[in-house]
């Protein structure tokens, strides 16, 4: 990648960090995540700044009741769903794999 390519999209990914506009953030990260270009640079530091805004780490890892937690809140939302489903198409609904075991 040009380093006036690379340029522009750091640029551009700052304007959208300024703004708060996440599309244009995560659009581009990922075109500077596909891209080759010198990370030791103060250009290419930039980019992988931009790139961990478009796609922040999750430092934290979830406890197993976390993630119990979220599948049951999850497994809520599914249940709601299907019987909302139920009441709209009630025969599409009844053999609806992921429903059955609500019915």
């Amino acid at each position: 990648m040009s380093d006036l390519r690379l340029k522009t999209l750091v640029n551009i990914c700052e304007a959208a960090q300024f703004t708060g506009d996440r599309g244009t953030i995560t659009s581009i990260a990922q075109q500077l995540k596909a891209a080759k270009f010198d990370t030791n640079s103060d250009l290419g530091k930039q980019a992988v700044k931009c790139i961990e805004a478009g796609f922040p780490s999750d430092k934290k890892s979830k406890s197993f009741g976390d993630l119990i937690s979220e599948i049951n809140k999850l497994q809520t939302e599914v249940r709601e769903l299907c019987f909302n489903l139920l009441e709209l198409k009630p025969t599409q609904a009844i053999t609806f794999e992921p429903c059955k075991e609500f019915y």
